[in-house]
């Protein structure tokens, strides 16, 4: 199986190399890295012109932001896999492809993968983020999973297209809502640190005007994926106003037998299964 690796990277001298020390430390030799890069001028492109021999296609000139700049990067994609790995973040260890194969191939109808990350923040202590909390649709409309701990079948992007780049923040939410929630994707989480990511890019801003560009693209994603299904409406309100006594009563078993059934009950109304298409062992 092939990888195709793609890093979208502007002005991002002083992190990318390690990018590229990640990557070419790999034991799984079977890659190709496609480099986009928004026209950066802070010599970031001195950096790219060391790695010119491990790249397989690269491109600077403008674009209209990270998603337009990462579907430009799918156009060159011809690995049998699908990672982006963007220039502020690097691979946990030089076995996460090796790992990721594996998996792959132990299950042919396997579409997705996700494992774990390592945040990274100036100032604190490195934490992991655990992304085993997928069990159902429904977990869907408060998280996602780190963009940097997944891996794509090529074959997605052809059947249910690219980002869309109308959202300028969670598109990477939006097309992952899109494959598993909408069309039932194969997914797989996997016990493995895939990345190191570091925060302090917009989607992890703090910035006031940037929150409400979070609020509204949160709302675009709901409105183009969840919207019309009542159970995910109804999911969403009660969540919102009574989410602290919902979180207290499912960690109690008695309750959380009630919040079963009632599960099961709302899938035979609605005639739709609301459990992922997973791979759990």
């Amino acid at each position: 199986m092939k990888i195709s690796i793609i890093t979208v990277c502007f002005n991002a001298k002083d992190t990318i190399e390690q990018t590229f020390i990640s990557l070419t430390n790999q034991t799984y030799k079977n890659i190709e890295h496609i480099v986009i890069d928004g026209v950066s001028t802070d010599g970031t492109l001195d950096v790219i012109n060391k790695y010119t021999a491990s790249i397989t296609h690269f491109v600077s000139e403008p674009d209209t932001g990270i998603y337009n700049a990462m579907n430009k990067g799918l156009k060159y994609a011809t690995g049998d896999i699908v990672y982006f790995l963007n220039a502020t973040d690097s691979l946990y260890d030089e076995k996460v492809f090796e790992k990721v194969v594996n998996e792959f191939e132990k299950y042919s109808d396997l579409e997705m993968i996700w494992g774990d990350i390592k945040f990274i923040e100036v100032g604190k202590e490195p934490r992991i983020y655990k992304n085993n909390c997928f069990k159902t649709k429904n977990d869907f409309l408060y998280n996602n999973p780190c963009h940097q701990a997944i891996f794509y079948k090529n074959e997605l992007f052809k059947k249910y297209g690219n980002y869309d780049e109308d959202i300028k923040i969670f598109g990477d939410y939006d097309l992952n809502v899109r494959m598993v929630v909408t069309n039932n994707a194969r997914c797989k989480y996997v016990p493995e640190i895939i990345a190191s990511f570091e925060i302090g890019g917009i989607s992890t801003s703090s910035d006031d005007k940037v929150k409400l560009l979070h609020k509204a693209d949160r709302l675009k994603v709901f409105n183009k994926n969840f919207k019309h299904k009542f159970h995910f409406r109804a999911d969403k309100f009660i969540t919102k106003n009574f989410g602290t006594i919902v979180r207290v009563a499912k960690n109690n078993l008695l309750c959380k037998k009630m919040f079963d059934l009632t599960d099961r009950a709302s899938r035979l109304i609605f005639k739709e299964s609301l459990s992922l298409n997973i791979i759990n062992n």
